[in-house]
């Protein structure tokens, strides 16, 4: 059987224990944690050179200086707010997808792995990689906690104010050696997750939103013209201990405190339940259309058919992700945005048929939702980096410098404590163990 590895962080000593059992273990409420673990300071080192940030278009940079939600087209004059071109989506299949530049993952960007060895870094990753197993810590040192809702209507009185289960479940990593294991990168694993249309107009409404109506155009398939290109993406670079974070930036407004910020774009509740039977004609759900794609946004506030349900949504399943990365709980935006050093998000909601509107989060919504405070959140995020790093440095010296390792992350909670169960295991042992159990 290939060799399992596992440690117990004890941040009372701060220090770790390294171990041949089977889990790791971390419980904040023994240890004491908040008043002897001394966090991780980290630092931004530029973004990339020579690329240019895009913009917000067609008036949209108005959403970033006007708190909550605002309509395309107000639903009682039916008066637009913004071009009304934004009101009726592309489809994918309608869109040129060969005028966006190529996506480099972290694991082959040269320029990261160079950034790497200049700053004696020993792990790569992307804020989209890494972000999901950071919300264990997160839970870990919050011991679960539950999200401030406190200012939604009276429809969400009763609902749970925890983060979904989805969101909390268990996360794998895979660490890819690189340069004869001198640095390895940190790739989330993916288990054959089928394409559905919400990544592709993701990428047709990001450019939707921010190059001009003609340049749009012309990246459509039957234009026939070549549009104006604006290069490749712009990342922005931040090291923590050991660790080298690449964060996607895609906009900017020299107004804004922090200057960048993340787009988002977010579909409504019943597609984002049955994302690949968003066309199929929905009988069975009584509340809803007769298909997923019709249902729309049509009031400010109420449980179904409101800009409040995906906010609340929004909230329970992606913002962590967001605040500590780049931008769908109020968690996971709170990591994108904190790696970034952005900002916050803009969001665009959506039926993939049609817009609706757009609404600013500012980082420090985020950290209200989530921690009460901004103090507490910038604490919180230097805390677990150092955690991460820690986790880390455990695990890797189990192993030869050029394997392939798999780390699978799970916080859960009994009674009152809470606690963090994560497993190693070399790949490619594991494979030649498994080829050997079939013969």
């Amino acid at each position: 059987m290939p060799r399992e590895a596992a440690a117990h962080v004890s941040m009372e000593s701060n220090t770790v224990i390294a171990s041949e059992t089977k889990k790791l273990i971390l419980e904040p409420e023994q240890l004491r944690m908040l008043r002897t673990f001394k966090p991780l300071c980290h630092k931004l080192l530029g973004v990339t050179p020579r690329m240019r940030i895009a913009t917000l278009s067609r008036g949209l940079e108005r959403v970033l200086f006007n708190p909550g939600v605002h309509w395309l087209q107000d639903p009682r004059t039916n008066v637009y707010n913004f071009d009304p071109l934004l009101q009726h989506l592309p489809q994918p299949d309608s869109f040129d997808f060969a005028n966006i530049p190529p996506f480099t993952p972290a694991s082959k960007d040269t320029h990261l792995l160079n950034l790497a060895e200049q700053h004696d870094c020993s792990f790569i990753s992307s804020t989209s990689s890494i972000s999901s197993s950071m919300s264990h810590i997160h839970h870990l040192l919050t011991k679960m906690q539950p999200l401030n809702l406190s200012n939604l209507s009276a429809a969400f009185v009763d609902e749970p104010r925890t983060f979904t289960v989805l969101s909390r479940s268990p996360s794998a990593v895979i660490l890819k050696p690189h340069r004869n294991g001198k640095i390895r990168s940190i790739v989330v694993e993916k288990l054959g997750d089928p394409d559905n249309v919400l990544q592709h107009m993701g990428q047709v409404m990001e450019r939707l939103l921010t190059e001009s109506k003609e340049n749009f155009r012309k990246m459509l398939k039957n234009s026939g013209e070549r549009p104006l290109s604006n290069g490749e993406d712009a990342y922005t670079y931040t090291a923590a201990g050991k660790l080298l974070l690449r964060s996607q930036l895609d906009c900017h407004d020299p107004r804004l405190p922090k200057q960048t910020f993340d787009l988002k774009t977010r579909a409504v509740l019943p597609i984002r339940m049955d994302v690949q039977n968003y066309q199929v004609p929905s009988h069975h759900l009584t509340n809803f259309p007769q298909k997923y794609s019709n249902y729309r946004l049509l009031r400010d506030q109420g449980m179904y058919c409101s800009f409040e349900r995906e906010y609340f949504d929004m909230c329970r399943s992606t913002m962590l992700k967001y605040k500590y990365m780049r931008c769908v709980p109020i968690s996971f935006c709170s990591f994108q945005a904190k790696i970034g050093d952005m900002d916050g998000i803009f969001v665009a909601y959506h039926n993939v048929s049609q817009m609706f509107g757009f609404q600013y989060v500012p980082r420090e919504e985020m950290d209200q939702r989530i921690y009460g405070n901004s103090t507490t959140g910038d604490a919180a995020f230097r805390a677990i980096l150092q955690l991460y790093n820690e986790i880390l440095a455990v695990v890797v010296v189990e192993y030869p410098k050029t394997s392939l390792l798999r780390l699978t992350f799970s916080t859960d909670k009994l009674g009152t404590v809470s606690f963090l169960v994560f497993f190693s295991l070399d790949l490619e042992t594991y494979s030649i163990w498994r080829r050997s159990r079939v013969k």
